[in-house]
């Protein structure tokens, strides 16, 4: 018979991977929001190349984008081998990796927030 404390733990972390599954997901789809936005919002035709339209602003927007999806996808197999720790009786010393959770979390928003910056300092 599994602890309670056992299923709580499990339950809160499969809460929280579900969280971090979305945020990898938007992160992914906003990988592609710039290349979008320079083609449709801005009009930049097809057959023009993009890169004299990459600025720091864009760059900083992927980097950031990019931390958010690679600490997302660590922070998911850091918390199944917790949970799979848990039910099998083992005992972390990393009970919570929310570090690992609040960076990937953080990075996204400031990769967001570039990327608006870096539209609305446009000339």
């Amino acid at each position: 018979m599994v602890d309670v404390h056992v299923e709580n733990f499990v339950r809160m972390m499969s809460i929280w991977v579900d969280t971090s599954k979305s945020c990898v997901q938007m992160a992914l789809a906003a990988l592609v929001l710039p290349t979008f936005f320079l083609r449709k919002v801005l009009g930049v035709p097809e057959s023009e190349a993009l890169r004299p339209y990459i600025d720091g602003w864009l760059l900083a927007s992927w980097g950031f984008l990019s931390l958010s999806i690679g600490t997302g996808l660590l922070y998911q197999i850091t918390a199944a081998r917790l949970i799979g720790d848990a039910l099998m009786g083992s005992h972390s010393s990393w009970q919570f990796p929310y570090q690992l959770f609040w960076t990937m979390s953080g990075s996204f928003f400031a990769g967001i927030l570039f990327f608006i910056a870096g539209v609305a300092l446009r000339h």
